[in-house]
């Protein structure tokens, strides 16, 4: 059965006004025009996930100042087990050549972050240094423990 091509003009205004209700209800859901034609700094930037941004830039920058093939640990200030295992899944895929050490695996403490030759904290400075200051960002720091 073959179906007949839209002839009704009453048809064709109904599937135009629907087309045009589309339209405006896709248009309604795009960023401002500033931000339109500006790429995002991070894949989180017009997410949902907004809030993994500052973390993801943090562990970019970090990655211009950590040499290859030393250790690293993410850690977040205050400690928090969650966010320390993001930080971590983050940290092995921003910082490739570096062997990424756990401060935490499935929201789980691993207390091994005293074992990296690098620590990136996350968030404030930590009351007690970790070890010599490498980079300070908004977002957090980098840290090469002493005697290195």
């Amino acid at each position: 059965m073959s179906q007949k091509p839209v002839t009704n003009v009453l048809d064709f205004f109904l599937l135009l006004g629907g087309a045009a209700v589309l339209t405006v209800l896709a248009a309604v859901e795009l960023p401002p025009l500033s931000e339109l034609f500006r790429a995002p700094e991070t894949p989180f930037d017009r997410t949902m996930a907004l809030a993994a941004a500052p973390e993801y830039r943090l562990l970019s920058e970090s990655a211009a100042v950590i040499p290859l093939g030393v250790s690293v640990c993410a850690v977040a200030e205050p400690r928090n087990a969650l966010r320390e295992t993001w930080l971590h899944r983050g940290a092995v895929g921003l910082l490739p050549g570096r062997r990424i050490i756990p401060a935490a695996v499935w929201n789980t403490p691993t207390h091994d972050e005293d074992r990296a030759e690098f620590r990136i904290v996350a968030g404030p400075r930590p009351a007690l240094p970790p070890g010599d200051l490498v980079l300070e960002t908004p977002r957090g720091s980098v840290w090469r423990r002493r005697g290195r």
